[in-house]
């Protein structure tokens, strides 16, 4: 009825999300097998700090990135950042079952991207690309349809 009238319809399809929904999930399962990979092949060690300082010290002599050099040489900032990639990793997956959360997930996971950008140079461009149409368009207030009101 609304195309008829030319007027903007006031009640979105939730079927119109689908796409979102799904991405948002296929992100999810990503981290969360990258999350479990860390554990089920480096357990704990893998959060001692010293395992990201050499692979962060390694990317970032080879791209000659002065940011992640330093990074590199600071053991409590690297035990910090490996148990926070692994929690990030691992507790995405709770930004399915959180709706009013999913934002400030999303939010998170495009710093973290944009943290491996700077800090290693790893271009994870496909991830910060999703993430960021996720975070803009994927239950937006500014996108959903207005009521209509009638002039005054």
């Amino acid at each position: 009825m609304a195309a008829i009238s030319g007027t903007a319809p006031t009640v979105a399809s939730p079927l119109a999300r689908w796409p979102f929904a799904l991405a948002h999930l296929l992100l999810a399962m990503v981290y969360l097998s990258t999350g479990l990979t860390k554990m089920i092949f480096g357990g704990v060690r893998w959060m001692n700090g010293y395992t990201l300082q050499n692979r962060t010290l390694q990317d970032a002599l080879g791209r000659d990135i002065p940011l992640g050099i330093w990074v590199a040489q600071q053991h409590h900032l690297a035990v910090l950042l490996s148990v926070g990639t692994v929690v990030f990793e691992l507790g995405f997956v709770a930004s399915l079952f959180l709706p009013r959360w999913k934002t400030a997930f999303f939010a998170v996971a495009f710093a973290f991207h944009v943290g491996l950008h700077f800090v290693g140079g790893h271009g994870f461009f496909g991830h910060m690309t999703v993430v960021l149409i996720l975070l803009l368009c994927y239950d937006a207030p500014w996108l959903r349809p207005q009521p209509r009101t009638a002039p005054a």
